[in-house]
């Protein structure tokens, strides 16, 4: 997630540092003051070239240059530093930093912890201007849903086979040889076929066991990761706590509630001991103040003895004198002797209760997974191994089927045309190994798609018709936007501004949750051109889907001041920044 973010001469800025936390984000201000600014310096500060940003054009007045610093929190934890600089005349350069080292690829970097190419990334988690949205434009997610969820690499297989077939065909059409093939032993054939029907049943029945098993070293693993996570945990608390301890000399290796236990004797010792020292001091200085009155006293004219109140002689008067101004001395001394001790106590009882302070204040231990103790690499290894035979099997149905489709193919041939020519009977053949190998892998990947896409795009569904009521949005597997009124299926650009708008967020916020690891997303007046009604619902949805288990950091820029008071009053995760003048 976005940590800080720094703007120098950018659009509307002079200078502007804010820094963000986890949850929502609402930004306020008033139209013109500089709210797009920001979400465009935060997605060209991440991105370059890929957040679509005209950076040239963002250098702010008569200034030379202008620059954007990003400080973003990655998944794994690491810390990624960016600063980038664009020159009036459109130059760019740009230093990263990787928890401290310079790198430069950071395209693969993104790629890797977000699980998303970037240029889809810059789309998806950046919403730059809020106009676009009147526009009609809509996502382009068909090669990213179908990379993530699996099916890229079998439609490109089926294409590749189609192609094949293709071939096959126009091979078959050309061949005109007169030489004829001998009719093939149907029997034999069948029997064959038979015994690969037998394997493909056995191999079929042996795949849903392989599934469970992939499942459930799936669940293991995430097990494992869970213990894994539970042991860093528990290793950062007692470091910290090991930390705060490491000055207290008097406590030794002591667990910490032991060390709150000696702390807590120790403050009371001390504030008995400050106590009893003050109450020194206090007699210190009475005798002193009494001393100094007696002293007054007898220098006086016609002193009398403080004792027996007979008149005393000059001589007399100064012996005493003498001698109650050495008592007053020692009183003195005394007295500052305490006060230096009293001192050195209130310094080590503020330090004993700044220790205690930081002790109370390190959370618990975390609670351990309800799972046994398992080891992340044994189950990492359990886990592609169990994937790697269930790959292993669908391989075989493949290799099967094709052989099979080989056979079949062969008897259709000698029970219908036994006379036809060898060159082209072997066209035929592979014209059906290869047709029907793209059957089958278009077959696997519609149903991955109904399987893996379909679920999210019933719930892009499910929320449209919450909000709205009637009619239905589809979000196709290819990525497009429609909505389904009857018989009538409208284009993204046909939809309402308010539709265009939900629709568009729905869909950004389901696909980063469930199909990538990227936990932030930018809005740029997402609550423009909407009804009271569906503004209050949709600013909502965007304070819950900041709980969710991916999406950690959402920012959204508006001028609706009471409803995003309102609502950072209302939810805890929910923070509001008020930006007066765009400098």
């Amino acid at each position: 997630m976005i940590r800080r973010l720094s703007l120098t001469n950018w659009r509307a800025y002079d200078r502007l540092d804010l820094t963000f936390e986890e949850g929502v984000t609402f930004l306020v201000a008033a139209n013109g003051v500089g709210k797009s600014s920001i979400v465009m310096g935060a997605a060209w500060g991440l991105l370059g070239e890929a957040s679509n940003v005209d950076a040239a054009s963002c250098v702010r007045g008569d200034a030379d240059h202008a620059s954007v610093q990003l400080e973003v929190e990655l998944p794994d934890g690491k810390r990624l530093e960016i600063e980038r600089s664009v020159t009036a005349r459109g130059r760019t350069s740009s230093e990263i930093l990787l928890d401290g080292e310079p790198v430069t690829d950071l395209p693969a970097i993104l790629q890797e912890e977000f699980a998303i190419d970037p240029s889809i990334l810059g789309r998806l988690a950046f919403m730059t201007d809020g106009s676009h949205i009147a526009s009609g434009k809509e996502f382009q997610l068909r090669d990213h849903l179908f990379r993530v969820f699996g099916v890229s690499a079998l439609l490109d297989a089926a294409e590749t086979a189609a192609r094949s077939a293709k071939e096959a065909r126009q091979a078959r059409e050309l061949v005109r040889s007169t030489e004829r093939k001998q009719a093939q032993d149907r029997s034999a054939i069948g029997r064959t076929v038979e015994g690969i029907d037998e394997q493909l049943a056995g191999l079929n029945e042996a795949r849903s066991t392989l599934e469970e098993l992939a499942s459930e070293a799936a669940s293991i693993r995430q097990a494992a990761q869970r213990w894994a996570d539970h042991r860093r945990a528990v290793a950062q608390r007692e470091a910290q706590i090991e930390d705060l301890l490491s000055g207290a000399e008097d406590l030794g290796q002591v667990d910490v509630r032991e060390a709150l236990t000696r702390l807590g004797t120790l403050e009371e010792e001390i504030q008995h001991r400050l106590e009893a020292v003050r109450q020194e001091a206090a007699g210190h200085q009475a005798r002193g103040s009494a001393e100094l009155a007696t002293i007054e006293r007898l220098r006086e004219a016609g002193a009398v003895c403080p004792t027996c109140l007979r008149p005393i002689t000059p001589g007399e008067a100064s012996h005493a004198i003498h001698e109650h101004e050495e008592v007053l001395a020692t009183a003195s001394g005394q007295a500052s002797e305490v006060r230096r001790l009293a001192a050195e106590l209130e310094a080590r009882l503020t330090a004993v209760r700044r220790l205690l302070s930081d002790l109370r204040s390190v959370p618990g231990a975390p609670p351990v997974p309800d799972a046994p103790v398992l080891d992340l690499d044994e189950a990492d290894l359990r886990h592609r191994r169990a994937a790697a035979r269930l790959r292993e099997n669908d391989q075989r149905i493949a290799e099967l089927g094709g052989r099979r489709a080989q056979l079949v193919e062969q008897l259709r041939s000698v029970e219908e045309a036994e006379g036809a020519e060898a060159a082209q009977l072997a066209a035929y053949r592979r014209e059906a190994i290869t047709q029907a190998a793209a059957e089958v892998l278009q077959e696997t990947a519609d149903r991955m798609i109904r399987e893996r896409i379909d679920p999210l795009t019933r719930e892009v569904a499910w929320r449209w018709k919450r909000l709205f009521g009637t009619g239905d949005l589809i979000l196709h597997p290819d990525g497009r936007i429609r909505r389904r009124i009857g018989s009538r299926e409208l284009e993204f650009s046909e939809l309402s501004g308010g539709e265009r708008i939900w629709a568009l967020l729905v869909t950004r916020l389901l696909v980063l949750s469930v199909s990538t690891r990227v936990p932030f997303v930018w809005l740029d007046e997402p609550l423009e051109h909407l009804d009271p009604r569906v503004r209050r619902i949709v600013a909502g949805t965007l304070v819950q889907a900041a709980s969710s288990a991916n999406l950690r950091q959402i920012f959204v820029t508006t001028y609706e001041e009471p409803l995003a008071h309102q609502l950072a009053e209302d939810n805890p995760m929910a923070e509001l920044i008020t930006v007066r003048e765009g400098v």
